[in-house]
């Protein structure tokens, strides 16, 4: 992906020398611009150097005399020291063998050299082997770009930034006592470290994360503390960016799903390691998502990136709640599946997607197919886009302003009674709201359990609880404490937190920005959604349609609902006081009205007394009738 964060090195003020200065000024200037240079290649430059001193170093000694046992002598001492502090510092094998391979080879040509001078064809000699020796630093140091750098970090163990960490923050008194900094690597734009804690565990240190870098002097956003890959209690990881590359706009510039995992990136961390985002796991089904953060966050670029990837993947159809009536996507409007804009439209929409999933369950349920075995089986438990067993693709929805659509108690039940059922039919809820707490979830802990076992997203928030609860404490972070602007006065936009499965790293993120996201609201080529006959199911029946041929009404709908709705009425009320079996007031009423209203229409009716107050659900399949739906009813009758 070419998610590639750009650099450029500053404009050099040029200003024009003033009368009387000094003439010796522009060379001043020019020996600075040259250490500038030397120190930016300084390791590129290195081999140069050790060679060059070697051969400066040889003369010498051989004006002196030096007997060629003593330089041998200090050689092997040089090479015993070499490999005895590559060893100390953990450092692979192959690179203690080539540092004492390499001072080896100088010791014997010095002693050449000691013993017989430096003339033909020692010079020659010495560029040959040391230019070999060379090669695999050059290597090692390249001038790499932005994604080698994200994946290959140069690795340089250094006493200085150990030194500090002992000075100033495992120091008696400070924010991590006792604790040791055991090895160091340089990565772009600063280094990372591995830390031990002798006290505690890792949670410990993350916690500190402003105190450490309040000892060690630096900026809100250049220090992130997490824990170590390994998992390892403690252990934690310290990562210092004094020029954080997350400071620059992390640019999306196409999609990068990968079919076949199911997984694209989403945006870089800190250390500009991709950011996995898990649509779907093959064999298992989509998995749901959180995004949250207050105004100016990043929520909806972040959703434009994601219906960008739905849009091009081929395996997935995107259909969309704005109860903003468009505002929030507005390049989207016309170019996905299904837009709702009101909250009517949104109960049409949610319905609808509630029929299509029993109508999946049923298909899926009565497919025959043959396993690699060659044995003949019925039903499929599990979902993959595309399977060539059911040619099913995913659906996606995305719930813009979450609190206000589940706000609406229609709306709530209806996601509430399909979001723990849908991944085995390969159906996605995405909600999007600016505080992920219970009450912006419609007060239903089965909704917000279900989006928090996927991917949640936590952007800049305005309050510390959002954090915690959205990440039920797995992840210990702040996203209250995310600044409103960089130092430079550029917006934060996009920068968060993110768990999700196999992406769990408590170190801040930026999610890709999408630049012109109707250029991919209006390409790419989008699979259809099968039709389907409207199914006839309830809470706890199994399906007993299947989706053959494209969905019908064959009934007049109000007269139906309004039918549907007073047998119900009527039946809890015969039975007032007592608590109401689902299933055996369905019977009643099939078998006793006429025309018998559908199971569709009698679950639907259901539904919205609930909604309505009429009725009240006491437990799983059991109701009752309230004052209200009594009065009601004494209203009909009247």
């Amino acid at each position: 992906m070419g998610t590639d964060v750009l650099e450029q090195a500053p404009p050099q003020a040029v200003t024009p020398d003033a009368p009387g200065q000094s003439a010796a000024k522009p060379d001043r200037q020019a020996l600075r611009e040259t250490l500038k240079v030397g120190r930016r290649f300084r390791r590129q430059l290195a081999p140069i150097g050790v060679i060059g001193g070697t051969f400066t170093t040889g003369p010498i000694l051989h004006m002196f005399s030096a007997p060629w046992w003593a330089v041998l002598a200090t050689g092997a001492v040089a090479a015993g020291g070499v490999w005895w502090m590559t060893y100390v510092k953990a450092i692979q094998i192959w690179r203690r063998l080539h540092a004492v391979v390499s001072v080896a080879a100088a010791t014997l040509w010095l002693m050449e050299a000691a013993a017989h001078g430096v003339g033909r064809p020692m010079p020659a000699w010495l560029a040959a082997v040391g230019g070999v020796l060379a090669l695999p630093w050059w290597w090692r140091y390249r001038i790499r770009n932005h994604a080698e750098l994200a994946a290959v970090p140069i690795e340089e163990t250094s006493a200085e930034q150990i030194q500090q960490w002992d000075t100033k923050v495992a120091c008696q008194g400070g924010p991590l006592e006792h604790s040791r900094l055991l090895e160091v690597e340089e990565v772009r734009g600063g280094w990372a470290g591995l830390g031990k804690l002798t006290k505690g565990n890792n949670e410990r240190a993350i916690m500190a994360t402003k105190d450490i870098g309040a000892a060690l002097g630096l900026r809100v956003g250049s220090i992130i503390v997490e824990p170590p890959p390994g998992g390892e209690l403690h252990l934690f990881r310290v990562l210092v960016l004094p020029d954080n590359p997350l400071a620059n706009r992390i640019d999306w510039t196409g999609p990068t799903l990968d079919t076949a995992k199911g997984v694209s990136v989403l945006g870089r961390y800190a250390d500009l390691l991709p950011v996995n985002y898990r649509h779907y796991r093959s064999g298992s089904g989509p998995v749901h998502d959180l995004i949250s953060g207050s105004t100016d966050s990043g929520k909806s670029r972040t959703v434009e990136q994601l219906l960008a990837e739905e849009r091009h993947s081929g395996v997935i159809i995107s259909q969309v709640i704005d109860p903003q009536g468009g505002a929030s996507l507005p390049d989207w409007q016309n170019h996905v599946n299904r837009y709702a804009r009101t909250i009517l439209e949104a109960r049409e929409l949610l319905s609808d997607a509630r029929d299509r999933m029993y109508a999946r369950n049923a298909l899926m349920a009565a497919l025959e197919w043959t396993d690699e075995r060659g044995r003949r089986r019925q039903g499929i438990g599990q979902f993959t886009p595309g399977d060539p067993r059911h040619g099913l693709v995913m659906l996606s929805i995305t719930i813009d302003e979450a609190h206000k659509v589940l706000g609406d108690p229609v709306c709530c039940a209806l996601v509430e009674e399909m979001i723990a059922m849908t991944r085995k039919c390969g159906i996605k809820f995405r909600l999007v709201t600016q505080v992920p707490l219970l009450g912006s979830l419609g007060n239903s802990m089965v909704i917000r359990d279900a989006v928090a076992a996927g991917n949640v997203l936590v952007l800049r928030t305005a309050n510390r609880l959002s954090g915690q609860v959205a990440f039920n404490g797995a992840l210990p972070v702040d996203p209250c404490s995310l600044p409103k602007e960089f130092p430079d006065g550029s917006t934060t936009s996009g920068l968060g937190f993110f768990f999700g499965p196999g992406a769990d790293r408590a170190s801040t993120m930026r999610v890709g920005y999408v630049e012109d996201p109707f250029h991919w609201a209006t390409t790419g080529a989008v699979p259809d959604l099968e039709p389907f006959t409207a199914p006839v199911v309830g809470e706890d029946d199994a399906d007993q349609s299947a989706p053959r041929g494209p969905k019908t009404e064959t009934d007049d709908d109000s007269d139906q609902e309004r039918i549907g709705e007073q047998a119900v009425l009527s039946y809890l009320a015969d039975h007032d006081g007592s608590e109401v079996n689902r299933g055996e007031m369905v019977g009643h009423i099939q078998a006793n009205t006429s025309p018998p209203p559908a199971l569709r229409t009698i679950t639907k009716a259901l539904t919205d007394l609930v909604a309505t107050g009429e009725i009240e659900k006491i437990g799983r399949g059991l109701y009752r009738i309230t004052e209200k739906g009594k009065e009601r009813l004494s209203a009909v009758a009247a």
